[in-house]
């Protein structure tokens, strides 16, 4: 899979895990930071674009929640 392809999943899951990230902080440059942090987690995990699209959207809830949760917690 190239970097094309990676790039447009996770832009599919861009908006979900903005929504989920601006619910927890409340703040759109946290929420930003957030998704940011999250993006390089998924893509560097070497699973994740092999997953079927369920699998794949709890993993990226799973990242979105643990990297909002840390901003907060700073």
């Amino acid at each position: 899979m190239n970097a094309r392809e990676k790039a447009e999943i996770l832009r599919f899951y861009e908006n979900y895990c903005y929504q989920i990230s601006m619910y927890l902080l409340g703040n759109e440059e946290l929420a930003c930071e957030s998704i940011k942090k999250t993006f390089l987690l998924l893509a560097i995990d070497p699973l994740f674009f092999n997953e079927p699209h369920v699998a794949q959207k709890a993993q990226a809830k799973r990242y979105i929640i643990n990297t909002s949760l840390q901003l907060l917690n700073k």
